[in-house]
């Protein structure tokens, strides 16, 4: 159903994405965008992890879910004759 769109900067590897942040200051944030790109009729939910670890820290998760949902017939005007 999803697939990482071209140019996400991430390693792809077993339907992971993962980045190598090598500095982040202590509370400091960082915000990654991954585009995907959903298959032709996909639907029902998908869930997305993030984790954020590093030596001697916890580590952190947060969870995000999506719902597809099937796009909505189109209408058919009748042609107009003359």
């Amino acid at each position: 159903g999803l697939t990482v769109a071209q140019g996400s900067k991430g390693r792809i590897a077993g339907g992971t994405v993962r980045w190598t942040i090598p500095n982040l200051a202590p509370g400091a944030t960082r915000r990654i965008v991954v585009p995907v790109r959903a298959a032709a009729g996909i639907t029902g939910r998908r869930v997305n992890t993030a984790t954020a670890s590093a030596d001697g820290v916890a580590r952190v998760t947060a969870t995000a879910t999506t719902v597809f949902s099937a796009p909505a017939p189109r209408a058919v005007l009748p042609a107009v004759t003359g």
